[in-house]
């Protein structure tokens, strides 16, 4: 608890549960001690936000002002005392740790027999939950303990080469899958969550960590953790060149690791909402229903690895996911329903989300409102995105709101002040390194709208921008950017005097054609 704000994060990071866990667990360890402790953990509970000056000035106690940081140091340590407690009996590594530990007791209370007893209780649980890092320390402590619990001369040299044979193991699996670790490192450092490469420098770094020797040296089929790593890179990768059908079969092949090894169980919803987004990026919104159903139906019955709070935003995540399909088939009056149900109590969800998932949710209620010709509602929504400070996180959903809202201050007639916007945002973004192709293009349209006058210049405008967009649909770097928004059936209403949604409707029914096209083809 070294920075300031430690102890307030810490508080209101804690679920209900656990609060009132730790309370009733604090006050009996405590005894008369744990009211001015319980007191401090309320009030820092009661605060909005947090500035420690203030906060001090505001304690009832003289003793607790003077001696502040030791005392939130202390109820740091308490809470996370009693969360390692409250989590041990759900959490397989926890409960290792806690054997590992008992085991140690005893063997220096000179118990080994007792010792070597529950370190074998600890190598079954590590054994079934295939963690070799753990396997391999409880045989180097089993190693130790055999001085003391062999029986004669030929068993321990037996015994003593078993474990070491054991423990080499161990290290050889560890060793795998540190390396494999150590490339998704690289990769999310790389890619992170900042959407698709943009730049053909983006994708040759990514391309780097997919042709790196480890990937190719098939080592991964000796550590279940190695093998998560290698097919989630294969995944990254294949999505950032727009191959959807292979990065579906990579996430396929991790939605099964994480439903069947509980140590991934926590990424079962991560990985469910990328096959879902896969589904729909290639246009695939049948097969993405038919997903939704068997996610929907393992949340109903209480099946879906993880926790609690990744269920949740899971079940939020999925509705936004129909919001999105719907948009890609041009349906934006059927998204309305579904935006009222999840946006009306959508305070009390965010909290429940992470800022990426949030961006992602306020992006798609724009769209939504935007394809209803909600312009207003559809602004407000962008407004949200625009003014989250945390934007590095989702960069890609950030970066491309500045650029909507020119589109949406056009539809609102607000002519006069868009030559203003577009410097704004042309700064801002290209301070911050994001003007690729689409963006270029997008800014130029609307920097030559600015100056028109007469009805057949725009027209000429918008064919002319057209054309250009077309040649970029067809290049994975941006093609995939135009599924967002599209642009060109946002154009072709314009030309044709027809809704943005009709002619969305339109573009994904020719889309849907040359897929079936395609597959007939091979």
């Amino acid at each position: 608890m070294n920075d300031p704000g430690d102890i307030f994060e810490l508080i209101k990071s804690l679920s209900k549960s656990e609060k009132r866990y730790f309370k009733l667990n604090y006050r009996r360890q405590a005894g008369r001690n744990a009211a001015k402790y319980l007191q401090l953990f309320d009030m820092l509970d009661e605060l909005d936000s947090y500035d420690e000056k203030s906060f001090i000035a505001t304690l009832p106690d003289s003793a607790l002002r003077k001696h502040y940081r030791q005392a939130k140091f202390y109820l740091g340590n308490a809470i996370l005392r009693a969360l390692n407690q409250y989590h041990e009996r759900n959490d397989t590594r926890a409960r290792m740790s806690s054997l590992l530990q008992s085991a140690r007791i005893l063997a220096a209370k000179g118990l080994h027999r007792m010792s070597y007893s529950v370190l074998e209780r600890a190598r079954n649980i590590a054994g079934r939950s295939q963690a070799p890092i753990f396997e391999m320390l409880i045989f180097v402590e089993q190693r130790d303990l055999l001085d003391y619990t062999r029986k004669n001369s030929e068993q321990y040299l037996q015994d003593v080469d078993r474990f070491s044979e054991q423990i080499n193991l161990r290290a050889e699996r560890t060793y795998i899958y540190s390396l494999y670790r150590g490339l998704y490192a690289r990769l999310h450092a790389i890619h992170g969550v900042q959407g698709p490469p943009r730049s053909l420098e983006e994708l040759a770094a990514l391309e780097g960590v997919f042709t790196d020797p480890i990937m190719q040296s098939g080592m991964h089929r000796k550590s279940v953790q190695a093998s998560f790593y290698f097919h989630e890179i294969r995944r990254h990768f294949f999505a950032a060149q727009g191959d959807a059908d292979k990065a579906i079969q990579e996430a396929l092949v991790l939605r099964k690791i994480t439903r069947s090894d509980t140590r991934f169980g926590y990424l079962y919803g991560p990985i469910a909402c990328n096959l879902c987004q896969h589904y729909i990026d290639i246009g695939l919104v049948a097969e993405f229903r038919q997903q939704a159903a068997e996610i929907q139906a393992l949340m109903d019955a209480g099946d879906t690895p993880g926790d609690i709070g990744m269920t949740s935003q899971l079940r939020i995540l999925l509705q936004v996911f129909h919001i999105q399909a719907l948009t890609r088939e041009g349906r934006f009056e059927e998204c309305q329903p579904r935006v009222a149900e999840i946006a009306a109590p959508f305070g009390v969800h965010q909290a429940e989300l992470t800022v990426n998932n949030l961006l992602f949710c306020y992006y798609y209620f724009f769209y939504a409102e935007f394809g209803c010709g909600n312009f207003d509602k559809a602004f407000r929504w962008l407004e949200k995105i625009t003014l989250d400070k945390q934007h590095e996180i989702r960069s890609d959903i950030f970066f491309h709101a500045p650029i909507m809202s020119l589109i949406v201050h056009y539809e609102l007639g607000n002519i006069d002040t868009l030559e203003y916007l577009l410097r704004s945002t042309y700064r801002m973004l290209n301070s911050k390194q994001r003007i690729y192709a689409l963006e270029r293009i997008v800014l130029d349209f609307i920097r030559q709208l600015t100056k028109l006058v007469d009805l057949a210049g725009l027209e000429a405008l918008m064919r002319e921008t057209r054309t250009t967009l077309l040649e970029l649909e067809s290049i994975p770097l941006e093609g995939d950017v135009l599924k967002r928004f599209d642009f060109i059936a946002w154009l072709d209403a314009k030309l044709a005097r027809r809704s943005f949604a009709a002619m969305a409707a339109l573009r994904f029914k020719e889309e849907q054609a040359a897929l079936h096209t395609e597959s007939g083809n091979q």
